[in-house]
């Protein structure tokens, strides 16, 4: 999936890990996009979302 992305020249990174843990070390995102359904929208991606972001998940 990240080389059909990067293909696009769009500028996606993906990244894959515990999202409860959100991404240490990155910045502030303008989207987080979830491919599994939550019941709760978690904190950790409220708190690395940009102002104005959006969180999508199924």
């Amino acid at each position: 999936m990240a080389a059909n992305l990067a293909a696009t020249g769009g500028g996606v990174e993906v990244l894959t890990g515990d999202g409860a843990l959100g991404a240490p070390g990155a910045g502030k995102f303008h989207r987080i996009i979830s491919t599994y359904a939550v019941d709760e929208v978690l904190w950790a991606w409220v708190a690395q979302t940009r102002p104005g972001g959006r969180i999508v998940t199924p």
